[in-house]
Parts: C-alpha cells; sequence; structure tokens
C-alpha cells in the first residue's frame, strides 16, 4: 500500500516538473496579487509551482493514509435512505470533511475567512478588513488576557500572568495548574469530536505547525466561555486537593454547556460545511454526468467569475478542481 499518493506516484511527479503551468497558474492565483495581502500566497510561477506541490504532498498523504484504508467501509455501508433523506456513509462524510479542512488550510484567503469566523464566533465582533494573521492573533490575546483579568476579579483570585512548566508542575501557582488542567481536559475533549468528525488535529488555521493544531483552534473558542472562569472559581473555593476538584467541575461543565455535542456543528460552521452540501450528491449515483456541489464552484465564487469577465475556473477554483 502506497505511503502517499502523490510522492510515491513517479508519472504525476513528473507531469507537475515538465508541464508548462503558466498560463493555468497565473489565472488559479489571480495574477498573484493575493501575495501583497497575504505573504503565505505565491508571489511568482516558480513559488506557485512549489505551494502546488506542497499541496499535492498534502493531499497525497489524506489519501493514502485516511480515505483509501476505509474505503471498503464506505462501499460496504453505502448511502442510507432514511425519511426521505439520503446521505453519504459515515466514511465518505468524514472523508469529505478532512478533504474540505484541508482546501481551506491551503488557500491563504479561505484560511484567513475560517480565522475570521472563529474570531467572531469567540468574541462576538467583526474585525476591520486587512488584518494579517499576526494581528488577529495579536487582538485575540489581548482578549484572552482580558478574560483571565475579568475572571480574577470576580473571583477574588490574584492573577499575576499565565505561567506553567509541563516539567515542573508543582512550581506553578494555584490557579496556573487549574488552568492547565481544565485545558487538557478540553483539549482531550475537543480532539475526541474532532477525530469522531473525520477531520485531522494536525492541519490548524491559527495555531500551526504542530499535531495537534486543530484541537488548539477548536478548544479555543471554548475557553473564555467554560474552562478560563472554571479555574478561578475552584481556586476561590479552596487550593485542596486541585486537580480532582478540576477534573470533576470540568465534567459538569461540559456536560452543562453541551459541548460534546456542540463541537462538530461548531466545526462544520466556522469551515462553512452545511448539512445541504453533505448530503448532496446521491443524485450523481444514477447520473454521473449530472453537476453536484462537491465539485461545483460555490455561488459567490461564480459570482466571482462573473464580475472579472471570465469563463474558466478562475481563481476561486476549489480543491477538486486544483
Amino acid at each position: 500500500m502506497a505511503d502517499n499518493y502523490f510522492t510515491d506516484n513517479l508519472d504525476l511527479q513528473f507531469h507537475l516538473d515538465k508541464l508548462d503551468l503558466r498560463e493555468v497558474l497565473e489565472i488559479l492565483e489571480d495574477g498573484y496579487r493575493y501575495s501583497e495581502t497575504y505573504p503565505e500566497a505565491p508571489r511568482n510561477y516558480a513559488d506557485a509551482k512549489d505551494s502546488y506541490r506542497l499541496l499535492m504532498t498534502v493531499l497525497g498523504d489524506i489519501c493514502a493514509n485516511q480515505i483509501a484504508p476505509r474505503a471498503a467501509e464506505a462501499a460496504t455501508e453505502g448511502a442510507h435512505f432514511d425519511d426521505g433523506k439520503v446521505t453519504y456513509a459515515a466514511a465518505t462524510r468524514d472523508a469529505l470533511n478532512l478533504l474540505r479542512q484541508a482546501e481551506l488550510v491551503s488557500d491563504p484567503r479561505k484560511r484567513m475567512q475560517v480565522v475570521l469566523r472563529m474570531y467572531r464566533y469567540r468574541f462576538g465582533e467583526q474585525l476591520q478588513p486587512g488584518l494579517n494573521l499576526a494581528q488577529i492573533r495579536g487582538l485575540e490575546g489581548v482578549r484572552v488576557r482580558q478574560a483571565y483579568a475579568r475572571a480574577s476579579q470576580e473571583h477574588g483570585v490574584p492573577w499575576h500572568g499565565r505561567r506553567y512548566d509541563r516539567r515542573s508542575w508543582n512550581s506553578g501557582d494555584p490557579v496556573n495548574r487549574a488552568l492547565s488542567a481544565a485545558h487538557a481536559l478540553l483539549n482531550g475533549l475537543c480532539h475526541a469530536g474532532i477525530v469522531s468528525g473525520g477531520y485531522s488535529p494536525a492541519l490548524g488555521f491559527i495555531h500551526t505547525g504542530k499535531q495537534l493544531s486543530f484541537v488548539y483552534d477548536i478548544a479555543d473558542l471554548y475557553k473564555v466561555e467554560v474552562t478560563i472562569p472554571l479555574a478561578f472559581r475552584i481556586v476561590a473555593e479552596s487550593t485542596e486537593k486541585l486537580e480532582p476538584r478540576v477534573r470533576q467541575a470540568c465534567r459538569e461543565a461540559f456536560k452543562e454547556h453541551r459541548l460534546l455535542k456542540r463541537i462538530l456543528p461548531d466545526i462544520d460552521h466556522l469551515l462553512g460545511i452545511s448539512e445541504e452540501v453533505l448530503t448532496a450528491g446521491q443524485e450523481a449515483d444514477g447520473d454521473p454526468a449530472r453537476p453536484e456541489p462537491l465539485w461545483s464552484l460555490p455561488p459567490e465564487l461564480i459570482l466571482e467569475e462573473v464580475e472579472h469577465g471570465r469563463d474558466g475556473p478562475g481563481k476561486g477554483a476549489d480543491l477538486s478542481a486544483r
């Protein structure tokens, strides 16, 4: 079995290396103008080919190690027809979720849209246009520090900043230990939810470069609401048997806030994955030529093409077109 359907396929690599894709990439990247706004966007033809090679490498890994092993499961289960509604097999739905996540992470504009939705979800405010990821991370840090200060004042627990050392757990003050314990439990819950939905824990939007980047992204959605006030409240009550009491309080809080039922719908919303899209496509089983939303341009991108006077795939082409 292949480890990567791209890097293990010399024919695909040969075609990517030898084909002259200048005109195609010029269209797809809209003249490389997005590099002025998004530093990670391709700046020229050579940069674009490197980006697409990386994208193909990621996609090849996903197909070989996440989608292919469950192909038999998807074929065996097949689509379901319940209450007049057709839905894909669980393995197919998980594959679509993972491909959608990879597409959004790989496209600088789409990734930024997800980042903005995450910020709006957490803090209930719309950011001004034109901010880059570093600036958004800075604003996020300000809001989180304000949440710590607010919880400190509300519960009467002194706060001197977020400090902890994983190698020396007991060196932290009680409230930092309580926060670390609560956040670790929240990370575990979010990790379980992410995997159960077929998403990759590693493909993050705000956090990057770690095996659990997406876990940190999703857990951050609930910290200001749940774990930060909880940790300060537990410390205000007592510092005795702190970690067991935090664990018990988190179990109760997670149930009270219905986090397990919220995580996947929240992810679907943030990544723009609607139930309509996930359940669409069943007509294609009987009519292979029928266009479906899973491989058609979304309406907003079709509008972009009309406004720019193009009749090709253009800059709005999604991952399936690339």
